[in-house]
């Protein structure tokens, strides 16, 4: 049997682990995040893939910590309603959708959705999800890896990594897995949708944790249910380590122009 000196150690380095966050939710009832905010402040680096209709986080993100947040999304019912925005000079909308090699993806609108799409590509999505009748609604769109859009903006570090990107989350983060890739990111938080995928969603959820896990990411909180998607806060200390210098959150190689929506 464990020694009981040893149990309440380990107990209280769990309980460290799992309490350091100090988070609150940002954001409408819909668009709404789970967040720490106080990792965060003006010189901070967000990037927030998936806009859709909702950017009440960002803009949240925005007026409490005057940070930069550059958000990505290419689809033409968020790109229509962004363009009627007047979006604020820290919010950077860039035309790109992520994933986990650069190439044109196919993207559709699903049967019964109004404005997210998800990548035609996808392997395993429920049967049906895609109809020939919605042909008319699929998009070829330009993506981009992380690795490559962070080179393009001449970023070293993210403050805030957040992805809803409907169900496309599984295979980047396999392919980041797959490659032991470093994730050089403080705050992951992501959306994902593994009822999309009938019978292997629930597979496919845990072995998304065990590879984030993998990454050095700790699990911290989540919200949401299985019919809505969960939304899922995640950590990685190592790179939160970082945010503790007084010059921690400058870029060291800013870009001397951010790119326009129609540069990148």
């Amino acid at each position: 049997m464990m020694p009981f000196i040893l149990r309440i150690c380990l107990l209280c380095v769990w309980v460290c682990l799992t309490s350091s966050a100090d988070t609150s939710v940002l954001g409408s009832s819909y668009g709404g995040w789970i967040v720490d905010i106080k990792r965060l402040n003006r010189k901070s680096i967000v990037y927030s893939f998936g806009l859709g209709k909702d950017i009440s986080f960002d803009l949240s993100l925005l007026e409490k910590t005057n940070c930069s947040v550059y958000g990505f999304d290419n689809t033409p019912i968020s790109s229509a309603y962004l363009r009627k925005q007047v979006l604020p000079p820290n919010f950077h909308w860039i035309k790109s959708l992520l994933w986990h090699n650069n190439t044109m993806l196919t993207m559709a609108l699903p049967r019964a959705h109004g404005v997210s799409m998800t990548a035609g590509e996808l392997e395993g999505v429920k049967d049906g999800r895609f109809q020939h009748t919605y042909s008319r609604r699929q998009y070829s769109l330009r993506a981009r890896t992380l690795a490559t859009i962070m080179e393009i903006l001449e970023h070293k570090h993210v403050d805030l990594l957040k992805i809803d990107i409907e169900g496309a989350e599984f295979p980047i983060v396999k392919a980041w897995a797959q490659a032991n890739e470093n994730i050089p990111a403080c705050q992951l938080l992501m959306e994902t949708h593994e009822r999309f995928f009938a019978k292997d969603g629930e597979h496919m959820l845990n072995q998304l944790k065990a590879q984030l896990e993998a990454l050095g990411f700790r699990y911290v909180q989540s919200k949401g249910d299985y019919e809505k998607g969960v939304e899922w806060l995640w950590m990685k200390d190592s790179e939160c380590e970082m945010c503790k210098g007084e010059n921690c959150f400058e870029n060291p190689n800013p870009p001397a122009q951010q790119p326009t929506v129609e540069e990148f």
